[in-house]
This record gives structure tokens, C-alpha cells and sequence, in this order.
């Protein structure tokens, strides 16, 4: 799965789940976690992009180990 892909699937994820959810819901919850990850997301690689002046590739990234 591609970066653009795990973002999009995010981006639907905020707005599909928005739609049937209020904030005080665990969907609605899960909606606003959405739409944050995705927002944390979108700034990293924004940051990464305006560094290096190139787009992010993720077969560049080390292996991290899951906690």
C-alpha cells in the first residue's frame, strides 16, 4: 500500500464515518481520530517534501519495529 493510498483510505475513512457519527459517539470518535491521523499524516509529509525538495518514498524509510 502506497502512502497516497493509507492517506486516502484516511481522508474516506474521516468522511464516511463523520457522516453517521456525532462527536460524543464512539463512530463520531473514531471519525475525529481519522481526520487527525490523516491531518498528522498530510503535515509530515508536507514538512519532508519542503526539506528535501522531493516526494517522500517509502522504500527510503528504515524498518521500525512495532511496539
Amino acid at each position: 500500500m502506497t502512502l497516497d493510498q493509507i492517506l486516502a483510505f484516511l481522508e474516506g475513512t474521516a468522511a464516511a464515518v463523520g457522516t453517521i457519527g456525532t462527536p460524543g459517539t464512539p463512530i463520531g470518535q473514531g471519525a475525529i481520530l481519522a481526520d487527525y491521523l490523516l491531518k498528522i499524516a498530510q503535515a509530515a509529509v508536507k514538512a519532508h517534501e519542503a526539506t528535501t525538495g522531493k516526494p517522500l518514498d517509502l522504500n527510503q524509510l528504515h524498518h521500525i519495529d512495532p511496539v
